[in-house]
């Protein structure tokens, strides 16, 4: 080890190179507890960095679940399920009667049409057989509209002259079954081909079947207020519009003008077989003139005039005349 020289030239010309030893300066250091460190380079703290500073072990720690508890229904909530549970079952014992409804008002149709359609002879219920109707008598009684002319070509062509017996004994079937039957309705282009009964007033056969037993979705029958198709200005027969398709529901294919320009209305009854030709197609307020079953002369052809008039295709080619009669068939 060399030693540093004591006298020190006081001149920098006159200063000589002097050898560092390293380790005298290690252990100065050590002895005297002097650090040399580069400056570290100061961080300003943000709110993140002073809240994570403050996190200890414990914040990192797992936590435990916490344990379910079972809540008890209040007294309110059991009252609140209790009604939703009767609204479902009374829903689905409502929705199973009225397919039941159904059911039932097809088999019984289906059946009087079975009666009404089926082979036989006049006289298979008739006790006495009434005297074939004439040509002229029985068309007499058809008059419909300035159209008849036409009509009543067609209505012999089909036959019906000749069969009238034959409709009559099969009427007389179904009145031995209810004696308020009325005749037997069909519409060209729809599914209507149905019995047509009349009460003593206009609610008995609302809920009622052919049979008068209760069925909701009633009968299809005449009001109470009008007599027979050749003494009644206008009659009116009302009929349910059923959701399966059934009753007058088939009646909305007349809102079709292809169905309406081709469509016929056949009521047939034992005073004679009436042939209509569909002029008026409407959707009418209850309390409409359409419902009406009286009028006075200057009445009537006001009557005939606003019916026209208020239908979706009041173009229409058929004439109307103060002698005609009418039938209004409500849904």
């Amino acid at each position: 080890m060399q030693e540093n020289l004591q006298n020190t030239p006081n001149t920098p010309e006159e200063r000589t190179p002097v050898t560092i030893d390293e380790a005298s300066i290690a252990q100065r250091r050590a002895s005297d507890g002097s650090r040399i460190a580069r400056k570290k380079k100061t961080v300003e703290k943000t709110p993140l960095v002073t809240s994570l500073d403050a996190l200890t072990e414990k914040d990192f720690s797992k936590k435990s679940k916490r344990k379910k508890t079972s809540r008890s229904f209040t007294v309110g909530q059991w009252v609140i399920l209790g009604l939703c549970a009767a609204v479902f079952i009374f829903s689905g014992f409502k929705f199973a009667g009225n397919l039941f409804e159904y059911a039932e008002a097809k088999k019984q149709y289906d059946e009087l049409k079975e009666i009404f359609y089926s082979a036989m002879t006049s006289g298979d219920y008739l006790a006495e057989p009434l005297p074939a109707v004439s040509t002229p008598d029985l068309l007499s009684s058809m008059q419909t509209s300035a159209a008849d002319k036409e009509q009543n070509a067609t209505l012999g062509a089909m036959g019906d002259e000749d069969n009238f017996q034959l409709i009559l004994a099969r009427l007389t079937k179904l009145k031995s079954l209810n004696s308020d039957t009325y005749g037997w309705l069909r519409v060209s282009g729809t599914d209507v081909d149905y019995p047509v009964v009349q009460g003593k007033d206009n609610d008995y056969y609302l809920r009622r079947s052919f049979y008068k037993s209760y069925l909701n979705s009633g009968s299809i029958f005449v009001d109470a207020a009008c007599g027979s198709p050749a003494e009644s200005r206008n009659v009116v027969i009302y009929g349910h519009n059923m959701k399966d398709g059934t009753m007058f529901h088939s009646l909305h294919n007349l809102n079709n003008q292809t169905y309406f320009d081709a469509a016929e209305i056949r009521l047939m009854t034992e005073d004679g077989i009436y042939i209509y030709e569909v002029y008026s197609v409407h959707r009418p307020h209850e309390m409409d003139k359409f419902f009406y079953t009286e009028f006075n002369d200057a009445e009537w052809q006001e009557f005939l005039n606003w019916t026209k008039m208020q239908s979706f295709f009041p173009n229409s080619d058929v004439s109307l005349s103060p002698s005609d009669k009418v039938i209004t068939l409500s849904s």
